[in-house]
């Protein structure tokens, strides 16, 4: 869809909310169908998702999800299940992103859909993979890159979203070559049959994966990565997923020590997320604000350290284990 339909306007122009809810994103008018009313709530979240306001597109995914279940509708189900595991992740409820992925596995087989087996599989390796739980993470993944190549059958690897959930994993495995040759076939996909975002999130894998790897001689290709998904989550406004790829070239910029571009991205970055209450990447920002200072004001390394503490205090809360590993390891380092 595009970005102008998820402003909420209907063909006619009057507002979606208006023209379907009594109260907005919670209550329907009474009548509304049970199967139109799921498509209502389903639409309302997904339009409240892709405008970055994430938190309020829970409480009508919900709605969704619980409709889906009493209409024993499990495609339907599988699919708001995935949704709301995805909602958790990004407001930082990483207990709650399991056990929704969890139930999204479970009617997906019910719904013996090849598609919806593979995508639900991949939520649930993400969610694990925030959660620190490696080994079934992998499983996970290998089971839905199975039936993406011997089900869906229309490309070897996972792709588009499902893709990148893997090789944000295999990033943090440090198996960034890996990540290369996947990303660059991907994105031959993405450009001739994907959309959009398929496109910027296979750049912004690739420019990660060169930003991080070794040599460093792909400075250039990865800040142009990194540029090409940045501009192109911008343009298609995909908000969600556009504070991620700002806090990666942030990153990058800070690598090559160009603070004040690093500084201006993770501004943005952090103001996207505060808006639409995605709490998990709002901390990961905290993270690289705190290295982007210890980087260019080493005096305050005593501040920061308090500030880190903190920070590990969140993520623990979150159940985010990844980074909770991570924000220990540079808290070992700055007290050396």
């Amino acid at each position: 869809r595009s970005y102008g339909s998820a402003r909420g306007a209907t063909s006619d122009g009057r507002p979606y909310r208006d023209r379907y809810f009594v109260v907005p994103w919670s209550k329907v008018l009474p009548i509304v169908s049970q199967a139109t009313r799921h498509s209502v709530f389903n639409l309302a979240g997904y339009y409240l998702f892709v405008l970055g306001r994430v938190e309020e597109g829970v409480e009508p995914t919900r709605h969704a999800h619980q409709t889906a279940v009493k209409m024993g509708d499990a495609t339907r189900a599988a699919k708001s299940s995935g949704n709301l595991s995805e909602f958790m992740i990004f407001t930082g409820r990483v207990r709650e992103a399991i056990r929704y992925a969890r139930e999204g596995v479970k009617h997906a087989d019910d719904s013996k859909r090849p598609y919806s087996r593979m995508a639900q599989r991949t939520a649930l390796a993400d969610a694990l993979h925030h959660s620190g739980k490696l080994e079934q993470a992998q499983m996970h993944f290998e089971t839905a890159e199975a039936i993406q190549r011997t089900e869906v059958g229309d490309f070897d690897y996972l792709k588009s979203i499902w893709g990148f959930r893997y090789y944000d994993f295999l990033l943090t495995q440090g198996l960034v070559s890996e990540v290369e040759r996947r990303a660059d076939r991907t994105l031959t996909w993405s450009t001739k049959h994907g959309s959009q975002q398929d496109i910027a999130l296979d750049c912004l894998a690739l420019g990660r994966a060169l930003a991080t790897g070794e040599p460093r001689g792909n400075s250039q290709d990865a800040e142009r990565f990194l540029n090409r998904a940045v501009d192109t989550l911008t343009v298609v406004g995909s908000l969600p997923y556009l504070p991620g790829a700002l806090r990666a070239r942030s990153e990058f910029y800070l690598s090559i020590r160009s603070f004040t571009a690093a500084q201006n991205d993770i501004d943005k970055a952090k103001l996207l997320c505060t808006r639409g209450g995605m709490t998990l990447m709002g901390a990961e920002c905290e993270f690289t604000q705190i290295r982007l200072w210890l980087a260019a004001f080493s005096e305050r390394r005593p501040e920061l350290i308090h500030h880190l503490d903190d920070l590990i205090a969140r993520f623990e809360s979150m159940n985010y284990t990844v980074m909770t590993k991570k924000c220990s390891e540079q808290r070992s380092s700055m007290s050396e």
